[in-house]
């Protein structure tokens, strides 16, 4: 994972998602976590979540893409990966935009396969949890599971 070395990277990555001109191999995992740490860095949770998944809807569209149970936007996967981002920002809610991005990025957090340690991956691969948010079947989705993954040695 490449890491920001200024804060006009990240701007440039919210511009292009945000004026829908970002290039859809751009984005990726990190950039929707860079879009999740960058929307909870000038928002309240609620008002980064509305802006988010509003956002990620309308630019799947804007490349071609689609949102129904099969594909595109994922209710569950969106809500779990906010809750993962504002955990970690508001423990470290003195850290500027780009030290949060690289920081979370190079945490236990920012595995891919983080949400099969909440989820068993039929159940949050359903169409179901594409369309409406799912709790997690495996492990509850608390501060104190968080930061439980957060503290294990990486691997």
């Amino acid at each position: 994972m490449s890491l920001y070395q200024c804060q006009q990277e990240i701007d440039a990555l919210m511009q292009g998602f945000n004026n829908k001109t970002l290039p859809k191999e751009q984005w990726t995992h990190q950039a929707h976590l860079t879009a999740a740490v960058w929307h909870l860095k000038h928002y309240d949770i609620n008002e980064a979540t509305c802006l988010l998944k509003s956002g990620i809807i309308s630019y799947n569209l804007s490349v071609g893409g689609v949102n129904n149970g099969f594909g595109g936007y994922h209710e569950t996967l969106t809500i779990f990966w906010i809750s993962i981002v504002d955990f970690y920002v508001r423990r470290y809610n003195n850290l500027s935009v780009t030290e949060t991005c690289n920081n979370f990025l190079e945490s236990n957090l920012a595995d891919r396969a983080l949400p099969f340690k909440f989820y068993a991956k039929e159940y949050i691969l359903s169409p179901a949890a594409r369309a409406r948010f799912m709790q997690p079947d495996i492990l509850p989705l608390s501060d104190e599971n968080i930061l439980s993954v957060l503290n294990r040695p990486q691997q």
